[in-house]
């Protein structure tokens, strides 16, 4: 599966419930593959980019950061072993979104 088929996928907790969707990929250099190696996924409730301001309050003007703050304020980190990705184009978590890690008290 290609990273651009999780962008915006359907993410359904572990009753099938939809919870969210996938708005970024954390992703780490491998060294010795020479590629990047998912992590995790970053999930939340609205649908909503704002050019990298949601990932930090230390971007760009104060104003954007605050607004990305407040519409993200309900975005949730997923390790990968906590998601199951293996059905095309959604996300299954394996364990109840609230116990997901909260991005905006990070």
């Amino acid at each position: 599966m290609r990273g651009a088929d999780l962008f915006d996928a359907p993410v359904l907790d572990p009753a099938g419930r939809r919870v969210g969707m996938v708005l970024d990929i954390r992703a780490v250099p491998d060294p010795e593959r020479r590629a990047l190696v998912v992590q995790g996924l970053v999930l939340g409730r609205r649908h909503v980019r704002l050019f990298g301001y949601e990932r930090s309050e230390e971007v760009g003007p104060r104003l954007f950061s605050r607004i990305a703050a407040r519409l993200h304020r309900d975005a949730r980190y997923a390790p990968l072993a906590d998601v199951d990705i293996s059905t095309p184009k959604v996300v299954r978590l394996r364990v109840p979104w609230d116990d997901l890690v909260d991005l905006a008290g990070a």
